[in-house]
């Protein structure tokens, strides 16, 4: 009894020692991030199968989601900086368990797509403020591998995901919902009961970095997060649409199962984990355009590769080097986002809006392009948007490569005056 108590009392300590945090939020992230792929993918086949709905109608509820996640990180999330993102995080993920229960008992579409903008909502109270919280203090090298971590955490749930909702969704339409708004409640108690540990105090109402570090990388930075963000909105354009046309035309064109679909998203997330590992251990990347310029052309070429190709093998490892260049576009938005920022939460938000936009618009236009053209056209259409966005993200580098320049050409006149 007494090794008991003291090993308990060694668990406290441990969240005092600064571990805490993450103590709370790799677990929150993967059990969420589990719980989204569940409602996310099996919505997709829940919409098909009950209510007979259209892919224009399916992409314009994944869009109402999109729509409403950013609304939420711009005008909601603000008004909650004086919350500390553990009351947040907490709050969001019961508040994503009633909705998603809600609308197991949906009786219509119109149902389904208010509870579902109700969704979106409730997470944008959760990734930006866990995020924010997670980047505190935290420059350089030791930001990236920070972000490294963490992406493995919820890129973890995204390969479990997808293959536990297919397998699901071919015995129950309603299972993956079922999951999904259990483990939803289930991160909700758990991060209930870590906040009675958690130190009180320590943090601050929004995460703040040194004012040093922040002046020491502040031109760099806030430059080139412009050009990752645009491949971050071309990059989630086109995920969008693999979320949610992609499972529709290879079950109805290719005759595909839902496990064999769940396989084939697996293989995407395991190769984004890739992705992050590599970048993770690694400082090439940091600060430089070659990167995010490459792995939007990587992208790109996965999308006419699509355009021309019918075979599962193909498709699969497509959908592989899908996930690296999914991989690095994330990682580089994230790590040029919040390196020097001052307001981590809003340039998070910021961040997840971005990525909300392009999950609104891709599936949007995605359903629209299949419906009155082919999938090939759709495939296409994404290759196109992010070739678009290597060209903007072209341009905006070589104007941040020219203003760091004249910035050090000044900052060497200072001295020699």
């Amino acid at each position: 009894m007494f090794r008991y108590i003291s090993q308990q009392r060694q668990i406290i300590r441990s969240y005092y020692s600064g571990i805490g945090k993450t103590a709370v939020i790799y677990p929150a992230s993967f059990l969420v991030s589990v719980a989204s792929v569940q409602v996310s993918l099996g919505l997709v086949f829940f919409a098909r199968d009950v209510f007979r709905a259209t892919p224009t109608l399916i992409g314009w509820l994944l869009g109402v989601w999109s729509i409403s996640y950013v609304f939420g990180c711009l005008f909601v999330r603000p008004a909650f900086n004086r919350v500390m993102p553990r009351y947040l995080i907490m709050g969001s993920c019961f508040c994503m368990f009633v909705f998603i229960l809600s609308m197991q008992f949906a009786p219509s579409m119109e149902w389904i797509y208010l509870l579902y903008g109700l969704f979106g909502l409730a997470q944008s109270l959760f990734w930006p403020p866990l995020m924010g919280w997670l980047s505190t203090d935290t420059e350089g090298a030791a930001l990236g591998r920070t972000i490294s971590r963490f992406n493995l955490v919820w890129c973890a749930g995204t390969i479990v995901g997808p293959f536990v909702c297919g397998w699901l969704s071919e015995r129950a339409t309603r299972l993956p919902l079922h999951l999904g708004s259990s483990l939803f409640l289930l991160t909700g108690i758990f991060v209930a009961g870590a906040i009675s540990v958690l130190p009180r105090g320590h943090e601050k109402y929004d995460t703040v970095t040194n004012l040093r570090t922040h002046q020491a990388v502040q031109g760099r930075s806030t430059l080139l997060c412009y050009p990752a963000w645009i491949g971050l909105f071309a990059t989630y354009f086109s995920f969008g649409v693999i979320s949610a046309i992609f499972p529709i035309v290879v079950r109805e064109e290719l005759l595909l199962t839902e496990t064999t679909i769940g396989f084939l998203f697996l293989i995407r997330a395991l190769f984004n984990a890739v992705s992050f590992v590599i970048l993770g251990k690694t400082l090439f990347w940091h600060f430089r355009s070659v990167p995010m310029l490459v792995g939007q052309l990587l992208g790109a070429a996965v999308f006419i590769g699509f355009a021309n190709t019918g075979s599962v093998y193909t498709i699969g490892a497509l959908l592989a080097l899908l996930g690296i260049s999914h991989g690095m576009s994330y990682s580089i938005s994230i790590f040029h986002g919040v390196s020097g920022s001052l307001n981590r939460a809003q340039r998070m938000a910021i961040h997840e809006s971005i990525i909300g936009i392009g999950t609104a618009v891709g599936p949007v236009l995605g359903g629209m392009v299949y419906e009155s053209f082919t999938i090939v056209h759709v495939y296409r259409l994404c290759a196109l948007v992010l070739l678009a966005g290597t060209f903007a993200q072209l341009a905006l580098c070589a104007w941040a490569h020219m203003r760091d320049k004249i910035g050090e050409k000044d900052g060497s006149d200072k001295k020699t005056e």
